[in-house]
């Protein structure tokens, strides 16, 4: 699988970033383990921008770790927000190019996925 694309959550915080091959095998063998309160930050690393092309299954495993008992603070609040306003990540092309003038090491910028190559 491809790993040649731009990933916010992949360079803001690349030691909690979950490749692509590990999100697929983590999905194939789901029934093998129990995810632990302390992997709450890899499953989490994923702002569902759509770069990877694994967002839909990186969504599942976000389910897995809250089947498997573990708590996420601000869960509920998250929860309405999105339940409110929706999210800015419905499309790929919703994402924009740095404009002139434009901070492009912006950490919210790249955080929200607003950005592209």
């Amino acid at each position: 699988m491809n790993e040649d694309y731009s990933c916010p959550c992949r360079d803001v915080d690349p030691d909690n970033f979950i490749t692509n091959e590990e999100v697929i095998e983590l999905l194939k063998t789901k029934d093998n383990y129990k995810f632990k309160q302390e992997d709450y930050l890899r499953v989490y690393n994923c702002v569902h921008c759509g770069a990877c092309g694994t967002h839909y299954e990186r969504f599942l495993l976000k389910q897995k770790i809250l089947k498997d008992g573990n708590k996420i603070e601000g869960l509920s609040e998250q929860i309405e927000t999105l339940e409110k306003f929706g999210t800015p990540f419905k499309y790929n092309k919703s994402r924009i190019k740095p404009l002139k003038g434009t901070n492009e090491n912006s950490k919210t910028l790249l955080y929200f996925g607003a950005l592209r190559p």
